[in-house]
């Protein structure tokens, strides 16, 4: 190849690096605006008297396919107080809400104090209908 392709080549690659790491960056900042708008949302819901915090706590949830990472699959169904508190699985990690990391897909949702969550206890890679293991993705 010639010195000059080579080069187009390495600027191309340099673009797309730096294109993906802008788009990982925004998701992951978006996410954590997000997750402090909604918390927000639920102070000020409690401030008006429309959520009461002795009937109500936030639960975690994680969207469970071959991307999740195992430290959203464990925090899946972890509760906290509304709206400050903070989350704690089983194996030790603690956060006071998502991202847990970059390109977190988790969310937070209000339920009441006293329901029963049946997290997905699904491993990131196991065989599910209709999803394939991460190894067999491309693109």
């Amino acid at each position: 190849r010639k010195p000059d392709q080579v080069d187009r080549m390495a600027e191309r690659y340099s673009k797309r690096l730096l294109r993906m790491r802008t788009e990982m960056i925004a998701r992951t900042e978006l996410k954590r605006a997000q997750t402090e708008a909604q918390k927000e949302q639920w102070r000020q819901s409690i401030e008006a008297g429309l959520i009461d915090p002795k009937d109500s706590v936030m639960e975690w949830t994680t969207r469970i396919d071959p991307r999740t990472c195992e430290d959203c699959v464990d925090l899946d169904g972890a509760r906290a107080e509304i709206p400050g508190g903070e989350f704690r699985a089983d194996s030790g990690i603690v956060s006071d809400g998502p991202p847990l990391h970059p390109q977190c897909r988790c969310m937070l949702i209000v339920v009441p104090r006293d329901s029963k969550h049946k997290p997905s206890r699904a491993k990131p890679n196991d065989e599910t209908p209709g999803i394939r293991p991460i190894s067999t993705l491309r693109g």
